[in-house]
């Protein structure tokens, strides 16, 4: 017999391609799973359909079988590899970066004012101008004030912790034996300054965090910059505590604690002998 006149295999025609699932077995172990995993309820209606003997309607059934469930099942798998893939570095999960508070957007920032420089004659009779210091109102991120816990804590908004405000200590409210002389009057006082609602950019200092896990912060008022921290020492409802390296404020701090003790203001006076001689 001719190579012409070789028959097929039994029930299938020379010239019929061979289907799908005996080539399918001889192909790599790799490949069958990986196939076997994206795209079997289409290979298990090829092996129905082209299993010799298999009635029409087992065929048509293995057909509808691959329609209704392989469609749902190559989208579920595109949408775990689609998860599954590297995010965006500049997406927002980690867009926030590894600093607290990033600087503020250049755009938004209103201009810090300027003083032109005097010349002529009056210079002669004017003072000296002081050393120049370093610039801290273009620095820090802009936020609202959610709730006042006490005279140094409050909630911001976008902090998962209540905020510690850094380099100053009101009174306790919240002291186990009662609230400590004047700690309303410094909570009352910093409610007053940055009420909830209200507008205030926030910098740090070389740590971020205390020990328990706080953002601490120098807050200043947006529309005015008035130093908070600062106003609180001033109107003697909190004393200087500073903790190495966190430094950058301690002579305002200094100075403004000063000025409140000479005119025995807040905790300097005689209603609260006790705090003062903590605090001195």
């Amino acid at each position: 017999m001719s190579s012409d006149q070789r028959p097929g295999p039994p029930g299938r025609s020379r010239d019929e391609p061979t289907p799908l699932w005996p080539r399918f077995v001889t192909w790599p172990l790799a490949v069958r799973v990986v196939l076997w995993l994206v795209g079997w309820p289409f290979i298990l209606a090829s092996r129905a359909r082209n299993q010799p003997g298999t009635p029409q309607a087992v065929q048509w059934a293995a057909v509808v079988l691959a329609a209704v469930v392989g469609v749902p099942w190559l989208l579920a798998v595109a949408a775990l590899l689609a998860s599954l893939a590297p995010a965006d570095l500049d997406d927002e999960m980690f867009g926030e970066t590894d600093v607290l508070f990033a600087p503020l957007d250049p755009e938004t920032t209103p201009p810090a004012e300027t003083t032109a420089p005097q010349t002529g004659a009056d210079d002669a009779d004017s003072p000296a101008s002081p050393a120049p210091t370093e610039d801290r109102s273009a620095t820090g991120r802009v936020t609202t004030v959610e709730r006042i816990v006490d005279g140094d804590t409050l909630w911001l908004d976008g902090l998962d912790e209540r905020a510690r405000l850094i380099g100053i200590d009101t009174p306790e409210l919240s002291a186990p034996e009662g609230p400590e002389c004047l700690a309303q009057a410094a909570t009352d006082r910093l409610a007053e300054l940055v009420p909830p609602g209200s507008r205030v950019r926030v910098t740090t200092d070389v740590e971020e965090l205390d020990r328990y896990g706080r953002p601490l912060v120098y807050l200043h008022r947006a529309d005015d910059d008035l130093f908070v921290n600062e106003d609180l020492v001033a109107a003697g409802l909190a004393v200087v505590s500073t903790h190495p390296p966190n430094v950058a404020h301690v002579e305002e701090f200094t100075a403004a604690q000063q000025s409140a003790r000479d005119a025995e203001l807040g905790v300097w006076s005689d209603t609260c002998d006790d705090v003062a001689d903590q605090a001195s």
